[in-house]
């Protein structure tokens, strides 16, 4: 069995939002994203996979297709395959983000 505890994973830099794997199967991969205030994950889509989001930690701008949201601790979020996303980190502390990829990229 695979375990990993998010807060001991999770990272922070000065220079961009940090990604760390915590799971990588041949089906699916799971992440977490670490921003800083101000930093972003850039508008990007991926052709055949959704991926799904929970905030963990922080606030900030969820950006799916044409709709923004503000999004919190608690919330989750899908982007599907083929649609544009993006997220940034527009609170005064740190944004922790979960993520499921699937199928695997």
């Amino acid at each position: 069995m695979k375990k990993a505890n998010v807060h001991e994973i999770k990272e922070f830099t000065v220079e961009k939002f940090v990604k760390k794997t915590l799971f990588d199967s041949d089906k699916l991969v799971t992440d977490i994203y670490c921003f800083r205030p101000g930093q972003i994950l850039d508008v990007h889509q991926h052709p055949h996979s959704d991926q799904a989001f929970y905030v963990i930690e922080g606030t900030g701008v969820l950006t799916v297709g044409t709709e923004k949201v503000d999004i919190g601790p608690g919330d989750s979020f899908l982007a599907p395959a083929a649609v544009e996303h993006s997220i940034l980190n527009s609170g005064g502390d740190v944004l922790t983000v979960f993520q499921v990829t699937t199928p695997k990229l």
